[in-house]
This record gives C-alpha cells, sequence and structure tokens, in this order.
C-alpha cells in the first residue's frame, strides 16, 4: 500500500516537473522574442544603435575584430522628398529596400546598424582600400535596383557614402566623426557617391 502512494507522488511530481519544464521552455522563447526586438530595429530588422555598440564592444573584447576595418555611413539621398512626394509607406519601404541591400552585402564578419532615420553603419573587415570596390558595387547597386511601393510603383533612389579606416585599438568616436564629414563631404558634392579616406 505504502509502495502504491509512493509511486503515485513520484507520478505527480514528474507531471509537475513536466509542467514546470514547458513553461521554463515558453518562458525561453518569450525572452528571446523580446530580446530580438530590443536589439533589432522593427522596421529594416538591423541592429539598433545600442545592440552595435553592444556587438562592436563584445567583438573587441573577444579580438575578433581586425586591427583596422573599415567603418562606413550611408545615409539615403532626398529621403524626406520620398515621404512628402510618396508617403510615409513609400518611406517605410525605401528604408527596407536599402537595409534589405546592405544586410545582403554585409559580409561574414561585418555589422549592419541603422542608425536612426534615413542612416546606416557599417563596420567591414579590413581597411577603406580593400573595400571601396565593394562599397562602390553597392551604392551602385542602390541606384540601380528600383524600390517597389505600396501602390505597386517604383521610386529610384540613391544613397551617399563616408567611409575611413578604423584603428580598432582606438576609440570609435574619431573614425566616426571622420565618416561622418565625408558622408557631409558627398551630399555637398551632389549625392549618390562614396568619399573614403
Amino acid at each position: 500500500m505504502m509502495l502504491a502512494s509512493e509511486i503515485q507522488t513520484i507520478s505527480n511530481y514528474q507531471e509537475l516537473l513536466k509542467k514546470h519544464e514547458e513553461q521554463i521552455l515558453s518562458l525561453r522563447r518569450e525572452v528571446s522574442v523580446w530580446r530580438e526586438r530590443a536589439e533589432r530595429d522593427g522596421l529594416t530588422q538591423c541592429l539598433r544603435r545600442e545592440a552595435f555598440m553592444d556587438l562592436i564592444a563584445s567583438r573587441r573584447n573577444f579580438g575578433l575584430l581586425d586591427k583596422n576595418c573599415t567603418l562606413v555611413i550611408i545615409d539615403i539621398d532626398h529621403f524626406k522628398k520620398v515621404n512628402d512626394t510618396h508617403g510615409h509607406q513609400a518611406g517605410d519601404e525605401a528604408l527596407k529596400h536599402v537595409a534589405k541591400i546592405l544586410k545582403q552585402n554585409t559580409p561574414e564578419g561585418g555589422m549592419l546598424c541603422r542608425m536612426g532615420g534615413e542612416e546606416f553603419v557599417m563596420v567591414l573587415p579590413q581597411g577603406v582600400v580593400d573595400n571601396l570596390t565593394k562599397l562602390e558595387a553597392l551604392r551602385l547597386q542602390i541606384a540601380t535596383t528600383p524600390c517597389r511601393i505600396n501602390d505597386g510603383g517604383k521610386i529610384s533612389l540613391t544613397a551617399s557614402f563616408g567611409a575611413v579606416t578604423w584603428n580598432t585599438d582606438s576609440p570609435m568616436v574619431k573614425a566616426s566623426a571622420d565618416a561622418d564629414a565625408l558622408l557631409y563631404k558627398a551630399k555637398h558634392e551632389g549625392r549618390n557617391c562614396l568619399r573614403a579616406a
């Protein structure tokens, strides 16, 4: 009689344990979804600024960044005009379109972030000289691949690029300011171009 009672108690505990394991698994999935939402921009699925900076710090701490990387700031040209002319849904489609092209062309070891608005930042393995051809091809792909918008039409987009070699032993702030100055130069010199140093 006592043995049957103990077997029932063990069985009850096993059922309770199984139920709790299922709840834990469900909570882990939920945490994973929320973490993804916190790390990724909901529209473009690119890393958000904070997650991007955390990833850079983590890769630097583990020695996973090349000593020299290319830091690129990319800005969609005349983005406000897209929104004003075609509406904000078209602007969203333009952001997704450019992000998709950038993601498809971010090599292994590279990182992509939507910094905000219509601005993206990439960090690529190797210095800027090694990436110039790739970056020019990327700029050209954006310019020659029409973006489909919500009404079924297509719009042409261009982007300006500012790129520098970043020595990863030094803070990213200086390289970022230099890349931003080159982006401004690209905008000032007619847009739809790459300026690098």
